[in-house]
């Protein structure tokens, strides 16, 4: 009896082994149909790494970027490594497509910062921005209210990540900026950056920024009336050569010398006198301005001009003839095209692109003597033209 049972437990462990190589086997072919289904209804799934990577770096071009908490409505290349296993390695293997990120804490769940652990969310931040690895970051940071995430925890993660920085958007709303203390750090990568600010100078202190910055050239300012240079501001301003945002007097063309780029809505607080800047290469004045900024600059430099407000027509003739720029773009606004022959004679030979938006009439639009002093054209563009108009 002993034997036999000793026997048929044999002959079952026997069979088992069997029936594993045989489920082995099967699960094998399983595998092998499957890639080739793959292969066959999703065929960029069997692309060699380098070319899915390519396409994941086209992507990261195009789609959203990355947002924390993932709320965003719609895509960003991170989505990508939801596809399949392969294409999530493939994603984390990709540094670029962690480099960056858009922090919201106004829409922090709760159950992130829970007081009991002040370090959770932060970590979760660290561990998306490490997946970058040695790319330069970028980050997108909303932080409004005054009851929101406290702005000593912002300081400690701004600061974590300042040697890894090459731009920065902050969005505090009217909080004080000053408690980031963005002058005690170093920010060795930085290129540029964008406030989005509210000022109360009754409320919050003089605030000295970025310091330690010695790539910084790049300030954009959203807030259109509640900042002003450069009385809240200690920038370095010799190192900035591009401007976007409001100004309520000319001190920036004199603190930043080496400006080259600017884009500005100018709304002045008391008068202004006439400010020489030689090395302005293209200014932008945008719709929204209250005052003509070209009757108060003299720009030899300037080679590109894109004005949108300009309530005296011989604004512009002046600016031209104080100035005598190498222009070799313009782009002017209403109240221009109808009374093109009367100051385009004023426009340098070594303009190469015109463009009058709002023309109005056809009539007498374009006198042809006009054209022949400028040889250098090879763009005209008049939009909003009634009924059309012709050269001949």
């Amino acid at each position: 009896m002993f034997a036999h049972l000793r026997k048929r437990l044999a002959e079952l462990d026997a069979q088992i082994v069997e029936q594993r190589r045989a489920l082995a086997e099967l699960e094998q072919t399983r595998s092998d149909v499957e890639r080739e289904l793959h292969a066959t209804a999703y065929p960029v799934l069997t692309l060699p790494v380098e070319i899915t990577t390519e396409i994941f770096l086209q992507c990261h071009l195009v789609l959203g970027r990355l947002c924390f908490p993932n709320d965003y409505e719609g895509r960003n290349s991170t989505d990508l490594a939801s596809v399949c296993s392969a294409w999530r390695e493939i994603a984390l293997a990709t540094p670029i497509l962690w480099s960056e990120l858009v922090l919201r804490f106004h829409r922090m769940p709760s159950g992130l910062a829970p007081p009991q652990r002040p370090g959770l969310m932060e970590g979760c931040i660290d561990r998306r921005l490490t997946r970058a690895r040695g790319c330069p970051l970028t980050l997108h940071i909303e932080c409004r209210g005054t009851e929101g995430f406290p702005l000593s925890r912002l300081r400690d993660i701004i600061h974590r990540w300042s040697h890894r920085l090459q731009y920065l958007h902050l969005d505090i709303g009217g909080r004080d900026m000053s408690q980031l203390e963005l002058d005690s750090v170093s920010f060795p990568l930085l290129h540029g950056v964008t406030l989005d600010c509210a000022y109360n100078p009754h409320l919050h202190r003089s605030r000295r920024l970025f310091a330690d910055a010695p790539r910084f050239h790049d300030l954009c300012l959203l807030s259109k009336t509640e900042i002003y240079i450069p009385l809240e501001f200690s920038l370095p301003w010799l190192q900035l050569t591009k401007f976007e945002g409001a100004l309520h007097d000319l001190s920036l063309f004199t603190l930043a010398p080496n400006l080259c780029e600017a884009i500005s809505l100018f709304d002045p607080v008391g008068h202004s006198t006439v400010i020489t800047h030689p090395n302005l290469r293209s200014l932008t004045t945008r719709a929204d301005s209250r005052t003509d900024i070209l009757k108060y600059l003299t720009l030899p430099g300037l080679q590109h001009l894109i004005v949108s407000y300009l309530p005296i027509r011989d604004s512009l003739v002046d600016f031209l003839s104080r100035s005598s720029p190498p222009l070799i773009s313009l782009s002017v606004g209403e109240k221009y095209g109808t009374h093109f022959n009367n100051w385009a004679r004023s426009l340098p030979s070594t303009l190469e692109s015109l463009e009058i938006r709002d023309a109005g009439s056809a009539d007498g639009l374009v006198d042809p003597s006009i054209l022949d002093a400028l040889p250098n054209l090879r763009t005209l563009i008049f939009q909003d033209v009634a009924d059309g108009f012709s050269l001949l």
